[in-house]
């Protein structure tokens, strides 16, 4: 059985996400993985100090919203199909053949005249360039997402719709994949059980998350066997690799710049290949700034801190 809360907008539904430990389709291919920005790590470290939903309303979840309802309206106008108008209040769905922390919180829902199948919608607004067809050109969060959905909410079929940095408005209907959803239950149920409930974070995946638990406030050094001097010495090849690659290609924006001799274009057989062009940016004098006027800096200047890796030449 499907339990759907419905809520009147989207303080309450923010509200409801961090009310509980929840995993739903914005979170599924961070905590197994598959995300291009955040590491299962982050999230567990999110969750720990109460961060996993955003903790107050701005600018981007705005801007989100409002792009979210665009999207939808133009999807309508261009496609056969039409959106459930109910679907675009705040909703949440759980399933009791899940743990109650499996939800799924669809953009909108689909219905279409003597069809019976439920589909889903998961709505996106990107500056990449989208081709549904080539996995490639999108992230495996969407789809993922999509897919889950489908899998909480049981429903037969999903729909991605993106508006793409062509601002072109692309969509795909997707058949439900068993095998990636009990694959993704199966990753939730994991992290749940030996991270969550037991308060053991995740392994790191990458050098960001090596650098959040690293402490340099002291020096402390680990011998590593030799084997390892393979990977070291293949990053330092590479590096030289991609110093010399960067010299032949200033060498070769030189020799193509010669080429313009007084005109702004390069054309060969009808086709531009290359444009010389004027381009305007501002920045801000921060010594000018700080010395000009020294309270407006001290009370603008922001602090950065991060940590750095370096590896060495031998």
């Amino acid at each position: 059985m499907i339990d759907r809360k419905v809520f009147r907008n989207y303080e309450e539904w923010h509200n409801y996400r961090k009310s509980n430990y929840f995993i739903g389709g914005h979170d599924i291919a961070v905590i197994t993985g598959h995300d291009e920005y955040k590491t299962p790590l982050d999230w567990y470290n999110d969750y720990q100090r109460g961060q996993a939903m955003e903790n107050e309303i701005n600018y981007n979840t705005q801007r989100g919203q409002a792009m979210e309802n665009a999207i939808a309206a133009l999807f309508e106008t261009e496609s056969t199909e039409r959106v459930i108008k109910e679907s675009a209040k705040y909703f949440v769905l759980s399933n009791d053949n899940y743990p109650p922390y499996i939800i799924a919180s669809p953009d909108r829902e689909l219905f279409k005249f003597r069809r019976k199948n439920r589909i889903v919608v998961e709505i996106k607004d990107t500056l990449r360039t989208v081709d549904l067809n080539d996995p490639e050109t999108f992230p495996n969060s969407w789809y993922m997402q999509l897919v889950w959905n489908m899998g909480v909410g049981e429903y037969d079929a999903g729909m991605l719709v993106v508006y793409d940095g062509q601002k072109q408005l692309k969509w795909r209907m997707f058949d439900f994949d068993k095998d990636l959803f009990e694959y993704l239950l199966n990753g939730a149920k994991e992290f749940t059980e030996n991270h969550i409930l037991k308060g053991v974070p995740p392994a790191p995946i990458n050098k960001e998350d090596i650098f959040n638990i690293t402490d340099t406030s002291e020096k402390i050094s680990l011998n590593i066997s030799p084997e390892y001097m393979e990977l070291v010495n293949s990053y330092n090849e590479i590096k030289n690799k991609i110093k010399i690659l960067e010299k032949e290609k200033e060498d070769l924006e030189n020799k193509i710049a010669l080429l313009f001799n007084n005109c702004n274009e390069l054309v060969c057989e009808g086709v531009r290949v290359a444009t010389i062009r004027d381009y305007t940016r501002n920045t801000i004098d921060t010594e000018k700034l700080k010395t000009e006027f020294p309270l407006i800096y001290e009370s603008v200047k922001k602090e950065s801190k991060g940590k750095t890796l370096k590896i060495l030449k031998l």
